[in-house]
């Protein structure tokens, strides 16, 4: 599963890993962008699926997570790679802003690496060391630039997430 593959990096991701021969589950809001992916994907010869994911809705999760089963079965290996900035000076950035990349970047990851882990626990694939999850993070976690405060403390959020 690809969370927030409908464009950018989730888009090249899914690509590589159709490309290496895994089925893939392409999450993100923007559902036309992901089933026109899944459309390419499918027609070189890989098998996914395309199911809109809000990664800062709780029940959203759940239910990307629970189509993708019904589809493939667990799902061992997630990229959790929605993100999104605003950008703008802290001192002139909406805290409405601030929030929605707050939500999007570290809040998703959490709900979406938390409902990973609960269902590889289940699986048994903690025994097995077959599941995976893959946070993107940034150098902005540890080089940040003017203009992109918010993102910059998520990605740092981010980076002590994946040691939790």
């Amino acid at each position: 599963m690809v969370a927030g593959a409908s464009s950018g990096l989730g888009a090249g991701f899914a690509r590589l890993l159709a490309g290496a021969g895994a089925n893939i589950v392409l999450g993100a809001r923007r559902l036309d962008r992901l089933e026109r992916l899944a459309r390419e994907l499918d027609a070189a010869g890989a098998q996914s699926l395309a199911v809109k994911l809000d990664v800062t809705d709780e029940a959203s999760v759940v239910e990307a997570f629970d189509r993708a089963e019904a589809r493939f079965g667990t799902v061992n290996s997630i990229v959790a790679n929605a993100g999104m900035a605003c950008a703008g000076r802290s001192t002139d950035t909406p805290l409405a802003g601030v929030r929605q990349v707050i939500d999007t970047i570290l809040i998703g990851a959490y709900l979406v690496t938390r409902e990973a882990a609960r269902r590889l626990i289940a699986s048994g694939s903690r025994e097995r060391e077959d599941g995976r999850i893959i946070l993107i993070g940034s150098i902005s976690a540890e080089q940040a630039h003017v203009g992109d405060a918010a993102y910059a403390a998520s990605k740092a959020a981010i980076a002590h997430l994946a040691g939790c």
